[in-house]
């Protein structure tokens, strides 16, 4: 049986109109694809652009200069979140500025240990960047870096610069808000009154009230440390070992206490009053002012001499129209309710405010006992090398070149990526 033979199909060559039909539709395909290649070029471009723009064009701005060292914004902005890691989102623009200090300090430390031969080598920073965990970033190496280096400057330069003993003296003392109650302690204490019942009684400082009045040996230079005052030294300095001290006056001296004068100006529906403050160092300090006030003295302007009131001080006193809840906040209970029981025109009697801080007091200065050449103890004598390093330091500042490029558009460009962090 014959087999059967397939019949093959013979396709047809394309014709010319159908070849220009997909030539065309190529072309359509081939601009689309560019366009869209185009399109797509143009938005990422678009989108690197403004992330360019936003992130890391700011970042290569520079940002702090010491001397010949230039710190850009992306080193300052990675030091501002380690700074400020943790604390309260309140604080960010206060750390925001402390930063800069710490970057400059730290550079200015390094360079001149440099000068002085007293490196921290990279296998030191290695290594308390693994026992800590952190990153093994410049900024982090800085930050180690920088205190591995004060720890070396301590013990292998100030160590040399503080004396381990020298001239103390055992000194008892308080600060007393004027001079009328230095003069009335003074005489319970020559009566035989305990001097440290009456330091926790009279004294506006802290730190004498902590210590009950006992500030134990002295050498000549930590009286500053301690209270921040060098008179108090040159007083126990001056005295014989038994011998109470004059009361003497103190300009500088921070106590915790201060006296308020208020005017009310204008009142409104009983719920907010238009005032004028005065915060005094001492309650016969207000008393003085008080009694200038009623012949007829001008508000304003003592204010503007006398007023410790750093908000309202330059404005003559005036804090313009407030509740009685927002007079409280600036000056307590008792300063918002005398405000508001003041007849318009009246000056309040001075009203004391604890807790608040003025400048001025009277110190009472006790020698007990004084050494030419004693051993200074070990917490001191660290107290002393901290102190002669901060004085170093503040040395290298004011001979520095150093030049701070962060405006408030830069600090708040930083501001804002260190709180999304957060978020």
């Amino acid at each position: 049986m014959a087999k059967k033979h397939k019949k093959v199909e013979v396709k047809r060559p394309p014709t010319k109109r159908q070849l220009a039909k997909w030539q065309q539709q190529r072309r359509r395909q081939h601009i689309t694809l560019v366009l869209g290649g185009l399109f797509l070029i143009f938005v990422l471009s678009y989108v690197g652009y403004g992330y360019y723009t936003d992130e890391i064009g700011p970042r290569r701005q520079p940002a702090i200069k010491v001397n010949d060292t230039i710190f850009d914004m992306g080193y300052y902005l990675e030091a501002f979140r380690i700074y400020s890691h943790g604390q309260s989102p309140a604080w960010l623009p206060i750390i925001a500025n402390r930063t800069v200090g710490i970057i400059q300090e730290n550079e200015l430390m390094r360079q001149e240990a440099d000068r002085l031969d007293i490196k921290v080598n990279d296998k030191e920073i290695d290594k308390q960047l693994k026992q800590l965990n952190l990153p093994n970033k410049k900024v982090f190496r800085d930050i180690i870096g920088g205190r591995l280096l004060r720890d070396k400057l301590m013990k292998d330069y100030f160590s040399a610069k503080v004396p381990p003993s020298g001239e103390q003296v055992r000194v008892q003392a308080m600060l007393l808000e004027d001079k009328e109650v230095a003069e009335e302690v003074a005489a319970k204490l020559k009566q035989g009154d305990d001097f440290a019942s009456l330091v926790i009684e009279f004294s506006q400082e802290t730190q004498t009230r902590t210590k009950k009045g006992d500030l134990g040996w002295l050498p000549r230079g930590l009286a500053k440390i301690l209270v921040g005052s060098p008179i108090l030294e040159e007083v126990a300095f001056s005295l014989e070992p038994g011998k109470l001290s004059q009361p003497v006056f103190d300009a500088n001296i921070t106590k915790d206490v201060g006296y308020w004068l208020i005017k009310v100006v204008d009142k409104k529906d009983g719920e907010s009053v238009q005032a004028k403050v005065m915060l005094l160092g001492s309650k016969g300090e207000a008393e003085t002012i008080k009694a200038k006030l009623e012949a007829g003295a001008d508000f304003a302007t003592l204010a503007k001499e006398y007023s410790q009131h750093t908000e309202s001080k330059d404005r003559g006193g005036d804090l313009g129209w407030v509740k009685e809840d927002e007079l409280g906040a600036i000056g307590g209970v008792h300063f918002s309710k005398a405000a508001f029981a003041l007849e318009l025109g009246g000056v309040s009697e001075p009203i004391r405010a604890g807790g608040i801080q003025t400048k001025g007091g009277y110190w009472l200065v006790k020698v007990i006992e004084k050494d030419s050449n004693r051993p200074i103890e070990a917490d001191i004598l660290e107290k002393l090398r901290i102190q002669a390093l901060d004085d170093w330091l503040s040395e290298l500042k004011a001979k520095g070149k150093l030049e701070n490029y962060i405006d408030e558009k830069k600090k708040s460009w930083a501001l804002a990526r260190v709180t999304k962090g957060r978020q």
